[in-house]
């Protein structure tokens, strides 16, 4: 049988995007990059004015070196009985809050520093150089773009039929050529009201034939059990519980219960119950019965679902 394919409107998206913020409350000190080019992982975008918070974290390094000093004479008094325990245990906590201070300090300078999270291009910037910025205050978007992923609803119907590795084609209508995705995640759930499942794949994009946010054609083969055989979805009959295919063996009718694995409204693949070459029955199945002897006008041998 001829391969099937699932063809529908897609979103193309940044493979990742941020929204670059400020942790700590600080005027903007300098500017490191420039609006809507590259930035790569780790590179400084902007500074703030760290200058209060350096300067705690000079004063906490010089307390705790006093601290470390004062803490080791102490140890050493207090093994040979010289200080009791009680202020040995003053100097050794004093010691370790002044060095957890001093790291915290240290945490709060490096925020003044704000760097790319990954390999990206620049939004544009809602602020300038002597801006008073706050926590959480976005400062800019950054996405990544030479890598993108491609974002599609497929329906209830086709679930299980899509699985990561998968091939996927795309057509925009800016760029004349097909390109393939490979899809890398799907969701294992059905959206109880859209009756699909989110899935996702990706695509390089280094030359930028793609823009993110734009919608682009899909076309995703839909993958079959090679060890089932495709019929029909017309000749399941549920019948108590059970999933019945009637079929013609020696010219009469016989029920066959199946089991299946996918299907979509044409077709069912089944893994149990039939054999390549059984004569199934698709039409007038509410007139025949077990042992009828009936002669079918046009025998379809089946075939692996391959």
């Amino acid at each position: 049988m001829a391969e099937e394919t699932f063809v529908t409107n897609a979103e193309v998206l940044p493979f990742e995007w941020v929204d670059i913020t400020a942790e700590v409350a600080a005027k903007v000190l300098t500017i490191h990059f420039d609006e809507g080019k590259p930035v790569k992982k780790g590179d400084i975008l902007v500074k703030l004015d760290a200058e209060e918070a350096t300067a705690r974290m000079l004063s906490l390094e010089a307390q705790l070196e006093l601290a470390e000093k004062h803490f080791y004479r102490t140890e050493a008094l207090y093994k040979q009985g010289g200080v009791s325990a009680e202020e040995y245990e003053t100097a050794k906590s004093k010691y370790q809050q002044l060095k957890a201070d001093l790291s915290a300090a240290r945490a709060v300078v490096n925020k003044h520093t704000i760097r790319a999270p990954f390999d990206g291009i620049t939004g544009v910037r809602n602020f300038s150089p002597g801006t008073f910025v706050n926590p959480q205050q976005v400062l800019v978007k950054l996405w990544q773009t030479n890598l993108l992923k491609v974002e599609i609803d497929l329906p209830e119907r086709y679930s299980g039929y899509v699985s990561p590795g998968d091939e996927v084609e795309i057509r925009s209508q800016f760029h004349p050529d097909a390109l393939m995705a490979s899809v890398y995640a799907v969701e294992p759930v059905i959206d109880k009201i859209l009756r699909s499942s989110k899935v996702r794949a990706k695509i390089a994009n280094s030359e930028r034939k793609l823009t993110p946010g734009t919608f682009v054609k899909a076309t995703i083969k839909l993958k079959n059990n090679g060890n089932a055989l495709k019929i029909p979805a017309e000749c399941i009959v549920p019948q108590l519980g059970k999933l019945i295919v009637y079929t013609i063996d020696s010219g009469l009718v016989k029920p066959k219960p199946v089991e299946i694995s996918q299907r979509n409204p044409v077709f069912v693949e089944v893994v149990d119950g039939l054999q390549p070459g059984d004569t199934v029955i698709a039409s007038g199945l509410l007139q025949i019965r077990p042992g009828m002897p009936v002669v079918p006008s046009k025998p379809v041998s089946l075939q692996n679902a391959l």
